[in-house]
This record gives structure tokens, C-alpha cells and sequence, in this order.
């Protein structure tokens, strides 16, 4: 059969993702599994770990490939082994999301004790919103590799990006399968910090309002994020121009920001506080931040050698 046009670099993604998440304790022994789509022509396809092989032994020829047979009606695999169990959910995910590009299943310590106590983790914290809503759901349990799985398992996805599985784990979805594998991680640190709070007494969670302005803020840098994977350019203007956006979605462009700093020098403080925040919530390294910042008060001290940031940030309101 004729490889798919992004066969063998989905097969190596998914072999890093298998060797990651078994790395970071997400699944023992053999448990779990990954998948990464592949296709053409609007076929939908991916390529899935094996059931019963150590992650350590795997290697790229030793996937799965499935793929829907519009001639049969049916989903048809192909591969030296026999595909994870789980191949179903999978596949009904890919069906059900074509923007989705990998899919993470894990047995991850934390996570599955309150899948077990068929528990949703609430939005107790903002990074709760990773899930694509308010919460992380639980989907109803079902013998696991059953079309009745992967029915509930669609449900709880539905408006999500992971959920937990009632008596069973966790899936997580992304654009590819690294992103699912960072979901998945994140999925078991939420899980950890929720059980830890519970023992406390009752969690406190953030309202629906506080939710909502954490999701509009996530779908920014997820907008910016999906455009770097894509090795997009920025938005230009016709003079050639960057462009940047305001949280409502209007276009500044650099020339025009440069603008507002010069009629209010004193909010490059707080500029800077706000990408402190920007910078941590991606995931920036303190030391690419310190250097970011000392490079742009460098630069604009030579824009405006007569204006000293710290004096003004020190006036009047």
C-alpha cells in the first residue's frame, strides 16, 4: 500500500510521545497508548502503538496503521502487530475532530483514582481551562476496546479536549501528539494538586465569568501557537507593517504601539508585568524572559535617550 503523505514523521512523533509518557510515569509496564493521524485525500488514518509491547523495544515499523476503507465500509489496519485495544476510541475521536492531529491514553497514578471515584476535577484552577472548558469531565465507564467506550469517551469530549474514563484513565487530544502528550501531563498535575486540596476540606473554584476570561485569553496564544507550528508569517499591513492584535481582536501595528508608549511612557511598567504573565502562562524560561526585557529596555532607551521609564512610572495617575 502506498505510504501516506506524512507517514514517517507521524510514526517517529509517535514513538517520542510513547517514550515520553512512559518517562514521566503516565503509564507501568505496558499500559496506555498513542496515536498520531496521517492521511491524504481527506481519508481519515493514523498510526497507533501496538498492544503488548514494551515502549522501550518500540520502533517505527513496529506501529499500526488504520485507516477507514470507503470501499468497505470498515475500519482496516495494517502492520506486523496486532493494534492497542483502545484503536476505536481512537478512531472515533480522529472522525469526530479533523482538526485534531494526536491522541494520548494513560493509566497516569492521580488522574485514574479520581476517574475511579468517577470524579470531574472542577475549575479549582485557571489551568483547569487547558481541558477547553470549565472543567475536566468523566466519562462513563465501558469494557475497555468496546464500541460502548468509545461512545462515552466521545460524549465527555465533546465540547473538551481530555476527560477522565470512569474506572479506567485519562485521554487527552491536540493538534499533534505532543500537544495531547502535554495535555495528558498537565491532566495528572491538576489531579495531583486536586487531591492534595481535597484533603484539605472543600475546594473553592473559580466562577464561570473567571473562566470564561481565562479561555478567551488561552484561545489567543493558542491562535499564536497553531500559527508558529504552521511556520506561518505574522499578519502584515499592505505597507508591510506587523501587525498585532488587542484582546478584542483589533489590529495595532508595532508603529502605532511605539505611538502609545510615547503618549504614556508610564504604562511600560505595567506592559512589562503584563508580559511577565504572557511569559509564564507559555512556559518561558526566566532566563530567555530577563534577557527579552533587558534587550527591549536597551532598545528603548536608545528610542528615547531623553526619557528615563522608571521616573515616569513613578508619576502622577
Amino acid at each position: 500500500m502506498k505510504p501516506f503523505d506524512n507517514e514517517a514523521r507521524a510514526r517517529e512523533s509517535v514513538i517520542r510521545a510513547a517514550l515520553g509518557m512512559a518517562g514521566a510515569g503516565l503509564v507501568v509496564n505496558k499500559a496506555g497508548n498513542v496515536s498520531a493521524r496521517c492521511e491524504e485525500g481527506g481519508r481519515t488514518a493514523f498510526l497507533i502503538t501496538p498492544s503488548g509491547m514494551d515502549y522501550e523495544s518500540l520502533r517505527p515499523a513496529d506501529l499500526s496503521l488504520i485507516y477507514w476503507d470507503d470501499g468497505t465500509k470498515q475500519w482496516v489496519h495494517s502492520g506486523p502487530h496486532k493494534p492497542s485495544s483502545e484503536w476505536l476510541m481512537h478512531a472515533e475521536i480522529y472522525r469526530a475532530h479533523p482538526g485534531w492531529g494526536g491522541v494520548v491514553h494513560t493509566h497516569s497514578p492521580r488522574a485514574t483514582v479520581l476517574a475511579c471515584r468517577q470524579t470531574p476535577i472542577p475549575a479549582f484552577h485557571y489551568m483547569v481551562a487547558a481541558s477547553g472548558g470549565e472543567d475536566i469531565p468523566c466519562a462513563k465507564y465501558a469494557l475497555f476496546g468496546t464500541p460502548e467506550l468509545a461512545r462515552n469517551v466521545l460524549e465527555a469530549l465533546k465540547e473538551r479536549r481530555c476527560c477522565l474514563i470512569a474506572h479506567h484513565g485519562v485521554v487527552a487530544a491536540g493538534s499533534d501528539v505532543s500537544q495531547a502528550l502535554s495535555l495528558a501531563v498537565e491532566v495528572e498535575n491538576l489531579a495531583s494538586m486536586y487531591i492534595e486540596l481535597l484533603a484539605l476540606g472543600p475546594a473553592e473554584v473559580l466562577t464561570k465569568d473567571q473562566m470564561r476570561e481565562v479561555l478567551e485569553k488561552f484561545s489567543a496564544y493558542e491562535d499564536n501557537s497553531r500559527r508558529l507550528s504552521r511556520r506561518e508569517s505574522a499578519q502584515t499591513r499592505s505597507d508591510g507593517m506587523p501587525l498585532w492584535k488587542y484582546a478584542d481582536g483589533r489590529n495595532i501595528s508595532c508603529t502605532e504601539k511605539v505611538k502609545v508608549l510615547d503618549e504614556n511612557f508610564r504604562e511600560i511598567g505595567r506592559l512589562m508585568a503584563d508580559a511577565l504573565d504572557d511569559a509564564v502562562l507559555i512556559g518561558c524560561p526566566s532566563e530567555q524572559y530577563r534577557w527579552a526585557l533587558e534587550n527591549l529596555a536597551a532598545g528603548l532607551k536608545s528610542r528615547y535617550p531623553d526619557q528615563n521609564p522608571e521616573e515616569n512610572s513613578r508619576g502622577g495617575s
